[in-house]
């Protein structure tokens, strides 16, 4: 199931579950303001998202309707989509890279992303592609189609985003199949296998962090040029994190050629410059959105506290909502033509997800202490997770 990795045990713990998903809606209304986290989810709320608000204080029963459909929606099969290539493309978030599948010390099942990637089936360029994060080194520079940035120190890339263009403007020349530097034998192997594939008619984007806003910015690109715009985009975002001064028109907007998208976003992140993007939507792109308690990286597959205090580890168990995360990522993906190797994915139901959730309600204090270990600094001001709303603020 997940590489030699423990699986999830859904029969762990126990109490009443969380909300367990939401609801289908169409966003085409006009933003409103919000100054807080519980204030923003009133605005999806708005948008019919969600059937209740998650407050960490009084978790809700499930939707049985909800969860109906979403279990109906993830059998169904898109035969439409199998005349075109899909191609999937995953974004790492900030200091995060394609190893981090395997870096179980700091993801203890691997990194939400890139152990993605690393299941899903297909040829690398052709129906797959991986960008690391900014800060995360330079270990995929020298395979990136487009002329690549001078070595910065980590530090400098994670505050300034450097590198960031470079990753859209590569994923944008191998879709065309054009590089922009000198074509090495490896990269004319893969044109050439290219070549002899059907066209890219959709394609699913996963990110998280600065890679999920990334991807909105890509997506812009792909309908702005003549010769992609016909392409049309399913999107799955881990917390879209733009950083600061970062923040544009192209990562606080849906593209028009977003045909669904799923937002997934931390409850209890607390950190300086962490807001999360709540994007204005296109009037026929379907939106969904989840919260889930805990902070940033824990949505991904980080268990900690962002310390090495050993005890606050044993005293919660972390590791259920990136569990949670993972299944409703692979469910998206995989209902919109990402081919995974199936012997590697989570194999559970819907009912097995609300187990989850009562294992996730038992450690709640857990999940909210992560408020309390921010990155560098907490937000400025504030006692709850603060959001970036569109082009309203």
């Amino acid at each position: 199931m997940m590489d030699g990795r423990s699986s999830p045990d859904p029969n762990s713990g126990s109490g009443q579950p969380i909300n367990a998903g939401a609801p289908e809606a169409s966003a085409g209304q006009t933003n409103q303001q919000a100054n807080t986290f519980f204030g923003w989810l009133q605005y999806i709320n708005y948008f019919g998202l969600f059937s209740s608000t998650l407050n960490p204080d009084d978790l809700g029963q499930p939707s049985t309707q909800a969860l109906q459909q979403a279990e109906s929606r993830i059998a169904e099969e898109n035969v439409n989509k199998q005349k075109g290539r899909i191609m999937t493309i995953y974004m790492c978030g900030t200091g995060s890279n394609a190893l981090d599948a395997t870096r179980y010390t700091k993801y203890w099942a691997g990194e939400l992303v890139s152990s993605l990637y690393q299941i899903t089936e297909g040829k690398n360029y052709i129906h797959k592609l991986i960008v690391d994060g900014v800060g995360s080194g330079d270990n995929d520079l020298p395979k990136l189609w487009v002329p690549s940035h001078l070595r910065y120190p980590n530090l400098l890339e994670k505050a300034l985003g450097i590198g960031i263009p470079a990753r859209i403007q590569h994923i944008l020349a191998v879709i065309k199949n054009r590089p922009e530097v000198q074509e090495t034998r490896e990269i004319e192997e893969i044109r050439k296998q290219i070549g002899r594939e059907p066209n890219i008619t959709h394609i699913n984007i996963c990110g998280w962090s600065r890679g999920a806003a990334a991807a909105l910015e890509l997506c812009h690109k792909i309908a702005a040029d003549p010769e992609l715009k016909h392409i049309k985009i399913n999107l799955f975002l881990c917390d879209p994190v733009a950083g600061p001064l970062q923040s544009n028109h192209d990562n606080r907007t849906v593209a028009e050629n977003v045909e669904n998208i799923f937002f997934i976003y931390p409850q209890h992140e607390m950190s300086a410059f962490f807001n999360s993007i709540i994007p204005t939507m296109p009037k026929n792109c379907k939106a969904y959105a989840l919260v889930v308690p805990g902070g940033h990286a824990n949505i991904v597959g980080n268990d900690n506290l962002r310390t090495n205090n050993k005890k606050k580890i044993e005293d919660f168990d972390l590791t259920t909502v990136g569990w949670i995360c993972r299944y409703y990522a692979e469910s998206f993906l995989r209902e919109h033509g990402t081919k995974f190797d199936e012997t590697k994915t989570l194999h559970v139901k819907i009912s097995d997800i609300v187990k989850f959730y009562e294992t996730v309600k038992l450690n709640q204090k857990g999940y909210k202490e992560t408020e309390n270990y921010p990155y560098i600094i907490n937000q400025l001001a504030g006692s709850v997770h603060k959001a970036v709303l569109g082009d309203a603020n």
